[in-house]
């Protein structure tokens, strides 16, 4: 880093995100996780000089799509995305149909 502009530019959180996806980086950057006050300059040398140089590609987690009765269960139970996706595991498919025919309200569907 050489002047104020590159220290801009360095994003900590981006950094260690995309390091954490290897298992030779991940102790890495679970200590700077836990020294994340400490100074940029300090962060980008401690990667810097013990990590080694290679080529590694990872593609980023994607959250999974929303599927319609994870929309529904959100409804019926007054509950976050993630207790609806919990009680679509453990619910049959006849019980998540006699919960969309009550949660019917009538009028045109959609066409998928």
């Amino acid at each position: 880093m050489i002047d104020d502009e590159d220290r801009k530019q360095y994003i900590p959180f981006v950094i260690n995100r995309t390091l954490s996806y290897h298992q030779d980086t991940i102790l890495f950057v679970n200590e700077m996780n836990i020294n994340h006050t400490a100074p940029v300059d300090m962060q980008y040398d401690f990667l810097r000089l013990l990590i080694r140089p290679a080529k590694r590609f990872a593609k980023w987690e994607k959250p999974i799509p929303d599927s319609d009765d994870i929309e529904l269960l959100m409804k019926e139970y007054s509950c976050n995305r993630t207790k609806a996706q919990e009680a679509l595991s453990i619910l049959t498919k006849g019980e998540i149909e006699r919960i969309r025919d009550r949660q019917y309200c009538g009028g045109v569907e959609k066409s998928k």
